[in-house]
């Protein structure tokens, strides 16, 4: 919800204790997004963070690296990221459709297109799929297709069946492309009604290309 002050003061409470398991690789990363939204360099971050690379597959840190470098707005470190988190398990459909997505919303439409030809929907998890609705719908919306707002939707519909806030992000992002997808088939009303659900979020995630289109051809609640 972009509060960030909030969250620092939970942070500060949570470390005042040891931790184990998947919580003591997770809590380095929470920390590192809030001392970047308050203005301390990526680049220092990333250093702080190799003490914990070993601890986890290779594939992971990238990946978790990855919301750094989106939430410092340098999408290309942010591509490359999931990149080699993909190249690092190239077999996980999960990691595909991660990297697919990044270039569906911020790179190569023809790669990511390139990509999801491959993903193998019954190998996703069930909540992997609302992703690989999000990067479909994405490219189909890049492209001009009308049957992009079917496919977001499936998007929206995914993330909303998963019940943890962990999940609220992803709605807000993919919410605001299919609001996009309706408003350029002619639904005004409907997507100005979509974003108001999912405002408070989205604005404090969506990357500069999505709140740009949304604020031009939308407006903002």
């Amino acid at each position: 919800l972009g509060q960030w002050d909030e969250a620092g003061r939970m942070r500060a409470r949570l470390s005042r204790r040891r931790h184990a398991g998947a919580l003591a690789t997770q809590l380095p990363f929470y920390d590192a997004r809030l001392r970047l939204r308050r203005g301390e360099p990526l680049d220092r971050l990333l250093v702080r963070l190799e003490a914990v690379r070993p601890k986890l597959p290779a594939d992971q840190f990238p990946a978790r690296a990855a919301a750094l470098y989106s939430a410092a707005k340098d999408y290309d470190g942010f591509i490359a990221r999931l990149r080699e988190a993909w190249q690092a398990a190239p077999g996980d459909p999960a990691r595909r459709v991660d990297y697919a997505l990044a270039h569906a919303r911020l790179g190569d439409l023809a790669q990511a297109q390139a990509l999801l030809e491959g993903v193998d929907m019954e190998a996703l998890q069930g909540h992997g799929r609302p992703f690989a609705w999000w990067a479909r719908g994405l490219v189909e919306l890049r492209n001009d297709k009308a049957s992009a707002e079917a496919t977001l939707m499936q998007g929206v519909e995914g993330f909303l069946r998963i019940a943890s806030p962990a999940a609220w992000s992803s709605l807000a992002l993919c919410s605001g492309a299919c609001a996009l997808a309706m408003v350029r088939n002619g639904d005004r009303a409907g997507a100005r009604t979509m974003i108001g659900r999912v405002w408070p979020v989205l604005k404090a995630h969506a990357d500069t290309r999505l709140r740009a289109e949304i604020e031009s051809e939308i407006g903002t609640p």
